[in-house]
């Protein structure tokens, strides 16, 4: 059995956001689609500021703003919703067993079998669960109180069909 720590807080849902980002498909588009949407956009302000159309300039480089700061906005987001979830600021415990995941806080108590995830990726420094394609738990290794890293990622490939290594 490993053992957990948690503490829901701001730098767990920036960390399990960063995570599920690092393993969201066909990411290497973005940003050569983000480089021709800034140029396009930078033209469309050079172009109004041609014609003195001052006013409307504002309108590109307001989306110019929103594409660099999209990312901060997501955090942003994350944050908002985890500080609003009545965990939030609790340290729960998670044991890790041949038969499943065992979540304890103060105020709630589950327990999930391993035939409820659909697939885990093991990171050089945890492992990301997913329940569904949306749905995934962060497990840091700088979390775990009793047992080590490798317990884990020795539990979970052996529960978990689609076990994959970033």
């Amino acid at each position: 059995m490993v053992c957990y720590t948690l503490r829901f807080s701001d730098d767990y849902a920036i960390a399990s956001l960063a995570k599920y980002h690092a393993r969201a498909k066909s990411r290497w588009l973005r940003w050569p689609l983000r480089i021709v949407c800034a140029i396009g956009l930078l033209a469309l302000a050079a172009l109004t500021v041609a014609i003195k159309a001052y006013a409307v300039t504002i309108v590109p480089l307001t989306f110019l703003a929103l594409l660099a700061a999209g990312p901060r906005i997501d955090y942003a987001i994350v944050k908002r919703r985890y500080r609003k979830h009545t965990q939030y600021g609790t340290e729960a415990r998670v044991d890790l067993s041949r038969d499943g995941l065992r979540f304890t806080s103060p105020d709630f108590a589950s327990e999930i079998k391993w035939s409820a995830f659909l697939s885990a990726v093991q990171f050089s420094d945890g492992i990301l669960l997913y329940r569904a394609p949306w749905d995934y738990v962060w497990l840091p290794d700088a979390s775990i109180t009793d047992g080590g890293p490798n317990d884990v990622r020795a539990i979970a490939r052996s529960a978990i069909s689609k076990y994959e290594t970033a």
